[in-house]
């Protein structure tokens, strides 16, 4: 299974449908996440995010600490400016128990999906990393393009399947 565009809507109006469950930001965060493969902490950890110029953020990946470029326009223009206007600490201090582990456990996430699939943040890396082998990449430009050392790693989130949790 591959996300596309509908059905990342399909999670802005699962999100809108139940304000009492959600807020408009969960949904911020998961279309960040589906527009770069960023790991959910690489977003939301302020300190790993330095401006190169109009045009790019330098986000520092949690997992090998290797940077990675990232054009602005992929991010959710929301996320962005909250970025630009020096708030992103507050919005993201709001919101930084948005982990896979608290999703996973979270009465409320529970209930959100994508084609009978449970979103999670980490869905959104895999979906990202699948696209990019589905469009030509291979395992090792791939690596280098989500900031992992190990192609092996790479190859691993190439070849899973992407199921509910």
């Amino acid at each position: 299974m591959i996300l596309n565009q509908f059905d990342i809507d399909s999670i802005l109006l699962q999100v809108l449908a139940d304000v009492e469950k959600y807020d408009i930001y969960s949904f911020i965060l998961f279309d960040s996440l589906y527009r770069t493969g960023l790991r959910i902490n690489e977003l939301i950890d302020y300190s790993r995010i330095t401006q190169i110029d109009t045009n790019t953020v330098l986000i520092t990946t949690q997992k090998f600490s290797n940077p990675r470029a990232i054009n602005t326009s992929l991010l959710n223009p929301t996320y962005y400016k909250a970025f630009q206007d020096n708030t992103l600490k507050l919005f993201v201090r709001s919101y930084s128990y948005y982990n896979s582990a608290f999703i996973t456990r979270c009465r409320y996430f529970k209930d959100l999906k994508i084609g009978g699939k449970l979103v999670t943040t980490h869905l959104f890396r895999h979906n990202y990393i699948k696209k990019l082998a589905l469009n030509g990449f291979t395992a090792q430009q791939i690596s280098a393009i989500i900031g992992e050392r190990v192609d092996k790693n790479t190859q691993g989130y190439i070849d899973s399947i992407i199921t509910a949790t």
